[in-house]
């Protein structure tokens, strides 16, 4: 019946939704973006806190001699990092909350979060800033790479999730 119409050409309020519009109407049916958007910050939020965990318990004794303010700034870093992803990508964000809820599953047996700090850990070597992980700017490096590594793994793993359910319903091209 709309054969090669948009919906913008077909429901012309500038991406609004009439109130007036039928509910049954293709029109009233587009879900609300800020909703949805709402939905996946708050998603993040929870996943962001709940990865906190493991890295906490190994970070915190590293800012014993100064470097805290380090530790949250890269902790901001990292959050504001992800909003991002859920503002201007959306189905990288999905796939970040996915993947984090798997992430955060896995610090039972916190192999990967260890090996994510340890890499950390190497990383202010081959920075330059020495071996100790001591003070603001040496601690901003190891949380962003430690995170970094944590959320690129579940930004893979929230994909390939997504990719066997699409699988499983028939959705892969």
């Amino acid at each position: 019946m709309h054969a090669g119409r948009t919906w913008e050409e077909r429901c012309p309020y500038n991406g609004y939704v009439n109130p007036y519009e039928s509910p049954k109407s293709e029109c009233a049916a587009l879900p609300s973006t800020a909703d949805n958007s709402r939905h996946l910050y708050f998603g993040w939020f929870v996943v962001f806190l709940f990865n906190l965990g493991v890295p906490l318990i190994f970070g915190w004794p590293l800012t014993e001699e100064g470097g805290r303010s380090g530790l949250f700034a890269g902790a901001l870093a990292l959050f504001l990092l992800g909003c991002a992803l859920c503002a201007w990508l959306r189905p990288a964000g999905r796939a970040l909350v996915v993947g984090g809820v798997v992430v955060g599953l896995s610090q039972i047996l916190p192999f990967l979060q260890i090996m994510a700090g340890v890499a950390g850990l190497s990383s202010i070597e081959i920075l330059g800033f020495g071996r100790s992980p001591h003070g603001d700017a040496t601690l901003f490096v190891v949380t962003v790479v430690t995170g970094g590594l944590l959320m690129a793994v579940a930004l893979v793993v929230g994909l390939a999730v997504r990719g066997v359910l699409a699988m499983r319903r028939g959705e892969a091209r």
